[in-house]
């Protein structure tokens, strides 16, 4: 993954934090209150928006241990870099230790380590206190959730929000699609992950360990506003298209004539600031006993 797809992160956080429900957040917080210390594992964290998210809404206790795993070593050395410009700005005082990084606030530490690996053989080996991925699920087998919640101990929480649930749609209405949306959903299953059910497969997923707390959606809407899209989402939707035609070009899932009609009439509306996307997804928080 290269610069592209970092761009493509930067662009989708204000994306994210509109879809995040804020009930099974409040959730969290409720959860963590009265806590003084927590140690975190965020998996498939990119370049860290979920603790950017997690310190700027005032969800973590004062001493915080935050490991961020990701399986690409170029977005795991952005994250780093990009990281202490972003505690600077918000107050904290920075300082290395070694790889790690330790940001304190008046009472405040938190102490981040940057992992590049594959988080299903990074979280077995760890022990934490809160489990996060954020569009994760949908990218693995979810035969390897319980495998993943074995790095929580006993009360543990974990949250995985903005996790895919079955619906991809563009507007104005094109009579491609259908099409689309069904061979899209079709490339996501053929691969050995979770696919287009992952939200609702979560529940039978569960371990006896297990117990979900609070689900909600939390879908992606991007639209248009005085002729514009807000910040850099036109950047998340040309990515957006761009991923499409990539999955249904390597599946020869439809043919190149309509392929490039469909892609050229969306890649069009995103320049006159005519287009609409949604995508359902489900937040989902639970803890082990």
């Amino acid at each position: 993954m290269g610069e592209s797809f970092r761009a493509y992160l930067r662009a989708k956080r204000t994306v994210d934090d509109r879809a995040i429900d804020r009930r099974v957040f409040e959730r969290l917080r409720r959860e963590l209150r009265g806590r003084e210390r927590l140690r975190v594992l965020d998996v498939g964290a990119g370049l860290g928006a979920m603790c950017h998210r997690l310190v700027e809404w005032e969800a973590l206790p004062p001493r915080v241990e935050y490991t961020l795993v990701d399986r690409e070593a170029s977005t795991v050395a952005a994250a780093r870099e990009g990281f202490p410009g972003w505690a600077r700005e918000r107050g904290f005082d920075v300082a290395a230790e070694g790889e790690r990084l330790v940001c304190t606030r008046d009472e405040e530490r938190l102490r981040v380590e940057f992992v590049a690996g594959d988080a299903l053989a990074v979280a077995p080996a760890r022990e934490c206190d809160l489990l996060v991925g954020q569009a994760f699920l949908d990218l693995v087998e979810l035969d390897a959730f319980p495998d993943l919640l074995a790095a929580l101990d006993p009360e543990g929480l974990w949250y995985f929000p903005i996790t895919y649930d079955g619906g991809t749609h563009f507007s104005p209405p094109h009579p491609r699609d259908d099409a689309v949306e069904r061979a899209y959903h079709d490339h996501m299953d053929a691969r050995p992950k979770a696919g287009r059910r992952a939200g609702r497969s979560v529940y039978h997923a569960l371990p006896d360990s297990a117990d979900l707390l609070a689900v909600a959606g939390s879908d992606w809407v991007v639209h248009p506003r005085e002729g514009g899209y807000p910040a850099d989402e036109a950047t998340f939707l040309r990515w957006m298209l761009d991923a499409i035609e990539g999955a249904l070009r390597e599946d020869d899932a439809l043919a190149p004539a309509a392929l490039d009609d469909w892609v050229g009439t969306r890649r069009e509306q995103v320049a006159a600031g005519d287009l609409v996307y949604v995508a359902h997804q489900l937040d989902l928080l639970g803890r082990v006993r």
